[in-house]
């Protein structure tokens, strides 16, 4: 494969040479990963480079699979977008593609490529290339630290953007590490790109070319080119700035902001929140019982939601023998994450359906969101890349709270309050689906219990609706969801 690699690289007339060498990496337990490695390295001048674009992929798998996907896609990505810059003007910056070895047993070849290799000192931006599955959008889940810098310029660069800051807030607290590790260790500046869907042909022999999908290979080509067109026109040696939150809008544009500015946006949505209680109190609409029962209702509902699903996929796993499953997936798994939301769904509109006789709607409503509100707080504080999440989503919801508690008695009939909220509800549904989608796809089903209280929670900014919707026909939706 290195040959391969090798040979491709030379016939496009690209500079190539191979880097051999014995690497000893020092981190983690012993027995240390060590090995002789055999990195490919390729680069293309630029016409007034002072820092290089470093694009990265490990060419090595694991024993018991082909690698399709992990990583031959990153491998053919990046020898296409070599192919396809070097029949381009030439960039004002040098382009440097690396081809790791030895990235499975402990990142032995981006080591030695930062310890040894000259090319390194060179280095200003490093985009690394990934799969932990073998379909679904490549998705940006990590970035080095400061990114306040890269990020305006990703956006600004890639036509469909697939990126949160949750996943980089998440990411940074769990132990996962890939080759950008070793880079970010060094002090590098750098995005890491992988498709997360199928993790059940990962490091198997099902990870063949039968089974890799196009689109997904298409996606990281996407990025590839277009994030090394734009940077190699930059200024790469002035890269940090304090972090942004960002979030994509369904694949289409990427909203970012400083991460600062999450303080004053939770302290806007707090005073908005303490006006719409004060408001509904007003007019009588709301009691301070009333929600107090919302706010533990909603607790009760999480919990109930969250046992029942835990046991029925107890129950799945142990009659097909799920649990023998390494990497804790299915291969039909996508039924099972929207019946596990069917089932939430039925579960949430039964006890609404209950807790409603005992308290009005709107005081069940609220109630949910102090939840809403005390999440916003936490993850402002600990988890900022997160909180974007309830800012907004909440945000809009409070305004269509709002102009139903201040317009007069009987204003609005019931056609029209759902239309309102509907409205209002759009940036929640916009927001959370696709990211419960993608926590679905990166936690798998053997942890569907934690993120069914997400979808719990995302069921709450709908609490209204499930009244308008159980208000001519009780039982029409529980039904329809316990069938699905």
């Amino acid at each position: 494969v290195g040959n391969y690699i090798f040979e491709q690289l030379t016939s496009l007339g690209i500079k190539t040479e191979i880097q051999t060498t014995t690497v000893i990496n020092p981190r983690g337990e012993v027995p240390l990963a060590a090995g002789n490695v055999r990195n490919i390295l390729g680069k293309l001048d630029g016409t007034a480079s002072r820092k290089s674009i470093l694009l990265v992929a490990h060419y090595d798998s694991v024993k018991n699979g082909p690698g399709a996907s992990d990583n031959g896609a990153g491998v053919a990505g990046l020898i296409e977008t070599a192919r396809a810059l070097k029949d381009s003007l030439p960039l004002k910056n040098n382009v440097i593609f690396l081809f790791t070895d030895g990235e499975e047993v402990g990142f032995l070849g981006a080591k030695a490529f930062i310890d040894e290799h000259p090319w390194a000192k060179e280095v200003g931006l490093v985009l690394n290339f990934e799969a932990r599955g073998n379909s679904g959008p490549s998705v940006m889940f990590e970035t080095s630290d400061n990114n306040g810098w890269l990020i305006p310029e990703f956006a600004a660069s890639v036509k469909h953007p697939v990126a949160t800051s949750l996943t980089y807030s998440i990411y940074k607290i769990l132990p996962n590490d890939t080759d950008l590790t070793i880079f970010k260790e060094a002090g590098l500046t750098g995005l890491n790109f992988a498709y997360l869907k199928g993790v059940v042909y990962y490091h198997t022999l099902s990870d063949n070319l039968k089974n890799i999908n196009e689109r997904s290979l298409q996606h990281h080509g996407d990025y590839a080119l277009a994030l090394t067109g734009h940077f190699g026109r930059l200024n790469l040696e002035k890269t940090q700035k304090s972090d942004a939150i960002y979030f994509d809008i369904l694949g289409k544009i990427l909203v970012y902001y400083p991460e600062n500015w999450s303080y004053s946006l939770t302290t806007v949505v707090l005073i908005l929140f303490i006006a719409v209680i004060t408001l509904g109190l007003s007019k009588k609409l709301l009691k301070f019982s009333g929600i107090t029962f919302g706010f533990f209702a909603f607790l009760l509902n999480i919990i109930i939601v969250f046992g029942i699903v835990t046991l029925v996929w107890w129950i799945i796993g142990n009659l097909y023998n799920y649990k023998s499953i390494p990497q804790g997936d299915t291969y039909n798994s996508n039924f099972y994450v929207i019946s596990f939301i069917a089932l939430a769904t039925a579960i949430t509109s039964v006890l609404y359906i209950w807790f409603r006789k005992k308290i009005s709607i709107l005081n069940l409503t609220i109630g949910a969101l102090l939840w809403w509100v005390i999440l916003m707080v936490l993850t402002t504080l600990y988890l900022p890349g997160a909180s974007y999440l309830f800012t907004w989503s909440l945000l809009f919801s409070l305004f269509g709270l709002g102009i139903i508690f201040a317009a007069r008695p009987h204003k609005y009939l019931l056609e029209k309050k759902f239309v309102l909220l509907s409205i209002c509800a759009i940036p929640g549904i916009v927001l959370f689906a696709p990211t419960i989608y993608l926590l679905f796809m990166a936690l798998t089903l053997n942890l569907s219990g934690v993120v069914i209280i997400w979808v719990v929670f995302f069921l709450g900014l709908l609490i209204p609706h499930f009244y308008l919707i159980t208000a001519t026909k009780k039982w029409f939706l529980p039904t329809v969801s316990l069938l699905i």
